[in-house]
């Protein structure tokens, strides 16, 4: 994953290392951002493959821990600034068509 400080996302994983549950977020969003960066090298971009690429072989999230995986991406992710744009404009649709 493409991030805007290397030393700051370690600090920021660091904190939650003893923390099950957010470890697990942030390691979805780690996948999820990968995912989407493979997408964006082919030629697309973050808004057109963020929701796609949210489907996860490892984790199924609910609303809420993917609201959190956002919030850790926008903070630290190179694209970040593009994936919160896509949350701002999509979310609504996105949750409806999860069942949310």
């Amino acid at each position: 994953m493409q991030v805007k400080n290397r030393m700051a996302w370690e600090k920021f994983r660091a904190s939650y290392s003893g923390q099950k549950y957010e470890r697990g977020i942030l390691d979805f969003a780690e996948r999820w951002a990968k995912r989407m960066e493979t997408r964006v090298a082919a030629g697309g971009k973050v808004e057109d493959i963020a929701e796609a690429a949210i489907v996860d072989p490892v984790l199924r999230l609910t609303s809420l821990q993917l609201a959190e995986a956002i919030i850790a991406l926008v903070a630290h992710w190179e694209r970040g600034e593009e994936l919160r744009r896509w949350y701002d404009e999509q979310w609504p649709a996105v949750k409806a068509r999860r069942g949310e």
